[in-house]
């Protein structure tokens, strides 16, 4: 009987805890910590998304960016390879011969030589059955039209006259001038009505520094 009385007892103490509306402990604790264990797990989430998704793609862009800076280094040893062979090739070209140098100053004596430019041009006339009656040269001046500098090649202007009777020859002999060695540019050519006396302008050139 006094059992019986102690369970009445503490049903009635249960019955009056519920029903004075006493608060449960740990549906406190998660409604005062939800915001916090809201944000660690928003953090966690996203800190697990950076390793397996932006960490990976980043190793990739390293990857690939360091591959592309290995083909530039590659690119670039190879054009300075090429500089240099390059180089070497230019310093091939610039270093003639004595031969060569012989035949550039026939091409463009370093200075105009008259009486060597008489014999020349003599000979070649001889050769199609010319004679040279007249030869009348002058320096060309810087500003006139022939040589626009002082430094540099420099130009002369020669009149010919010539004697002969075959206008056939008077052809070759020009084609031939044309194609002589040292350079003739030729500016005009006449002949007199009965064809035994021709005349020839041209110009010829020398080069100073090329001595």
């Amino acid at each position: 009987m006094a059992d019986n009385k102690n369970e009445q007892i503490t049903g009635l103490a249960d019955s009056q805890s519920i029903a004075s509306g006493r608060p449960n402990k740990s549906k406190i604790l998660v409604d005062k910590y939800f915001g916090f264990i809201a944000c660690f797990l928003i953090i966690m989430i996203l800190i697990a998304g950076y390793v397996f998704v932006v960490a990976d793609s980043y190793k990739e862009y390293l990857q690939t960016r360091y591959v592309q800076l290995v083909e530039m280094d590659e690119e670039i040893a190879s054009l300075e390879r090429g500089q240099v062979l390059f180089k070497k090739y230019i310093s091939q070209m610039v270093e003639y011969s004595n031969g060569d140098k012989e035949l550039l100053n026939l091409v463009l004596p370093p200075e105009f030589d008259f009486s060597s430019f008489i014999v020349q041009f003599s000979n070649l006339a001889s050769a199609y059955d010319f004679e040279v009656d007249t030869v009348d040269v002058s320096e060309v001046k810087a500003g006139s039209g022939e040589v626009a500098e002082t430094n540099g090649p420099q130009a002369v202007a020669v009149k010919a006259t010539l004697i002969g009777k075959d206008y056939d020859a008077w052809k070759r002999f020009l084609s031939a001038l044309e194609e002589n060695i040292m350079i003739f540019d030729i500016k005009s050519v006449d002949m007199t009505t009965g064809g035994s006396s021709y005349q020839v302008d041209f110009v010829t050139y020398y080069y100073p520094d090329n001595k």
